[in-house]
């Protein structure tokens, strides 16, 4: 299962990173490919894929209380981040 989330996650990741990546020096905000679908996915890889994924491949149950503290410290980066953008 951990592999399973890793795998999915690092193609979000990558394709977030490489359209954010085609957007910095533009100066506008990346509104097509997967961010037409998700507002912040490189936060999102992140959280419900990537660390996840290291969690159950690590087998560490207390492990599975990081995301959520990751969630909430994005939420409160991600309003800062919007309000800048």
């Amino acid at each position: 299962m951990g592999l399973l989330l890793i795998a999915l996650g690092i193609p979000v990741y990558l394709i977030s990173g490489l359209t954010i990546h085609k957007y910095f020096n533009t100066g506008k905000l990346a509104t097509n490919g997967i961010y037409a679908y998700f507002r912040h996915p490189i936060y999102g890889a992140w959280i419900v894929f990537i660390v996840p994924g290291i969690v159950f491949a690590i087998n560490s149950l207390l492990g599975m209380t990081i995301p959520f503290f990751m969630y909430a410290v994005f939420k409160v980066l991600i309003v800062r981040e919007d309000n800048y953008l």
